[in-house]
């Protein structure tokens, strides 16, 4: 019996037990930010980290935090180059989230691949992306841009965003800026 209590005490003291809840009362919230392990919030005219990736292609990496939303997120996100004046990312994830404070939690690492559309088009976006070799990242440097982020919680709420950030060319992937 002294055994099986020592264990018990021992499990709840070590955090196995019920974790910290997500939701709580109070004004429900989302923030975007970059991040690729941990979220770093960015505030409008930030600079945007954009990474070489190791086979050759440029992208960025989303984060999304929410407060007092009930998870799993769907998140959509599009990158408008406003110095080009074209669309030059768009992705769409379904993530659970994790927990980063009281009452909120993020999904991180949200990534997007970055590549400047040729002239070409298609019936379905209007426009098709330049894959391959040879990275964009120091072509965007400085660069205007505008993100678009819609935000659908479980509950089928939806949060719509639409941030200004100046493009930044953070060289190759590194744990710069949360990279990994």
């Amino acid at each position: 019996m002294k055994k099986t209590l020592t264990l018990f005490l021992g499990l709840a003291l070590t955090g196995c037990g019920p974790s910290e809840p997500l939701v709580c009362k109070g004004h429900q919230d989302v923030e975007f930010g970059t991040g690729n392990e941990v979220f770093i919030p960015l505030e409008d005219g930030d600079p945007m980290p954009i990474f070489n990736g190791p086979q050759g292609g440029s992208h960025m990496y989303a984060s999304v935090e929410a407060c007092n939303i009930e998870g799993p997120l769907e998140i959509q996100f599009t990158i408008f180059d406003d110095t080009l004046e074209q669309y030059i990312s768009s992705a769409t994830y379904d993530r659970s989230i994790t927990s980063t404070r009281s009452c909120c939690g993020a999904a991180i690492g949200l990534r997007g691949f970055v590549s400047i559309p040729s002239p070409t088009t298609t019936e379905d976006t209007g426009y098709t992306y330049t894959y391959g070799y040879g990275g964009i990242a120091d072509q965007l440097d400085g660069h205007d841009l505008t993100i678009n982020i819609i935000v659908t919680d479980s509950d089928d709420a939806t949060f719509n965003m639409t941030r200004k950030y100046i493009g930044m060319d953070a060289g190759t992937e590194s744990t710069s800026y949360g990279g990994g």
